[in-house]
């Protein structure tokens, strides 16, 4: 299966896990796009979609675009996300 990686340096903001090894997120990408409810496999590596964790051929992007990850949330804009972390209002887990 193709996976697209996510940067190390972003694997701590990618939350808790949702079901067994799987967690699911947004990603905003450089262009400023923001790609929602993505599937990951232990957090590392994208590996499809919450409706279909396999179906990578919908990804168009690459490792090298993505600039920030959060855990899934359709109601709060990533700016909003962004700017809680930058003053401490949200934490970055599993140890980063």
């Amino acid at each position: 299966m193709k996976t697209v990686a996510i940067p190390e340096a972003l694997w701590g903001d990618v939350g808790t896990r949702n079901y067994h090894d799987a967690y699911f997120i947004d990603v905003k990408l450089r262009d400023g796009s923001v790609r929602r409810a993505l599937a990951t496999v232990e957090g590392k590596a994208i590996t499809g979609t919450f409706a279909d964790p396999s179906e990578i051929c919908k990804i168009d992007f690459k490792s090298e675009d993505i600039v920030a990850v959060r855990p899934m949330n359709r109601f709060i804009p990533f700016l909003v996300t962004e700017l809680l972390r930058k003053r401490g209002g949200t934490r970055r887990r599993n140890g980063a």
